[in-house]
């Protein structure tokens, strides 16, 4: 599971950003990728980064992946960062 730098923003605290490592289930995030996700926008996922990635696709998923040659996928950015210090999935 690829690991990447993600810059959290407290939202209660202002003053507390910081950037975490953390893994997440898809390989070959682009900056733009990992920028929308820090955004907690949407992200359009290739099937290269879809076949190379755990993740389970629903029916939907796949039938919108095959007819739009990418896939929308949210992560939620809260799942991946911890209020002001620490991010979960990271065991190092």
């Amino acid at each position: 599971m690829p690991v990447y730098s993600i810059r959290c923003n407290d939202q209660n605290h202002h003053q507390c950003e910081e950037e975490v490592r953390v893994k997440l289930d898809i390989v070959g995030l682009t900056e733009t990728q990992i920028e929308a996700i820090e955004e907690g926008r949407p992200i359009n996922l290739t099937p290269r980064q879809v076949e190379g990635s755990d993740l389970t696709l629903s029916e939907t998923q796949s039938a919108s992946l095959a007819a739009e040659g990418v896939l929308e996928y949210r992560i939620d950015i809260e799942s991946i960062c911890d209020t002001c210090g620490g991010a979960f999935g990271d065991d190092e």
